[in-house]
C-alpha cells in the first residue's frame, strides 16, 4: 500500500529453535521506508534458546536422564542430542549460578549463617553457606567448591560473602558442622 512505513526485503539465512534444536531456515527481511533493516519481535522471540534450557534445567532436576530427554516431546519431535543436552545444561546452569552469586545480600539481614562442608568425592569438597532470616526461611547464600574442606575454600566463600554485603540483624550466631577448619 502507499501508506506503508516498512517493505519486504528478501530473505536472509536465519536459525530458530525447534524441539531442542537449532534449525536454519530462510527467514524474511523487512526495511523501513528510509533502507533501515527491522527486527522482527517473532524472529527474535524463536532464537531465544531459554524457554528450551529452562525445560532441559527442569527435566535434570527432576531425574529425568538425558537419555529420557528426547519423551518431553511428542510424536513428531526430534528431542534432544546429548550434546545438545550438555551445551544447553551448562549454558542455563552457568546463568542460573549468576543469578545467585550476582544477588545482592544487602537486603535483608541474616539471622543465622550456617557453614557445611559436603564431600562430592575423594576430590571435591563443596562448603555451603545458608541464611537463615527472620522469618524462618533458608537460602543458600553462596558455596565455594574445592578439593578439601580447608581454611583458603572457607575464607574465599566468606570474603565472597562479605563483597556481596551479608549483614545480620543482630549479634550473628553461626552453626558450624564441627569442622575445625569452617571455625
Amino acid at each position: 500500500t502507499s501508506g506503508a512505513t516498512q517493505r519486504r526485503a528478501g530473505s536472509a539465512l536465519g536459525q530458530f529453535w525447534l524441539n531442542g534444536s537449532e534449525q536454519r531456515f530462510a527467514r524474511p527481511r523487512v526495511r523501513q521506508k528510509q533502507g533501515r533493516e527491522v527486527k522482527l519481535k517473532s524472529y527474535a522471540a524463536a532464537r531465544k534458546a531459554e524457554p528450551v534450557q529452562a525445560a532441559i534445567l527442569r527435566a535434570m532436576a527432576s531425574g529425568v536422564s538425558a537419555r529420557d530427554l528426547q519423551q518431553l516431546y511428542p510424536k513428531g519431535g526430534r528431542g534432544f542430542s546429548a550434546s545438545e543436552v550438555s551445551r544447553h545444561w551448562v549454558s542455563g546452569s552457568l546463568r542460573y549460578l549468576a543469578m545467585l552469586r550476582d544477588r545482592d545480600l544487602r537486603a535483608e539481614p541474616v539471622a543465622i549463617l550456617m557453614l557445611d562442608g559436603i564431600v562430592l568425592s575423594e576430590a571435591v569438597v563443596v562448603i555451603i553457606a545458608l541464611g537463615v532470616f527472620g522469618d524462618g526461611c533458608k537460602r543458600m547464600l553462596d558455596f565455594e567448591v574445592g578439593s578439601t574442606e580447608s581454611y583458603e575454600v572457607s575464607r574465599a566463600l566468606l570474603e565472597r560473602l562479605d563483597r556481596r554485603g551479608v549483614r545480620f540483624g543482630g549479634r550473628p550466631l553461626c552453626l558450624l558442622d564441627g569442622s575445625t577448619v569452617l571455625k
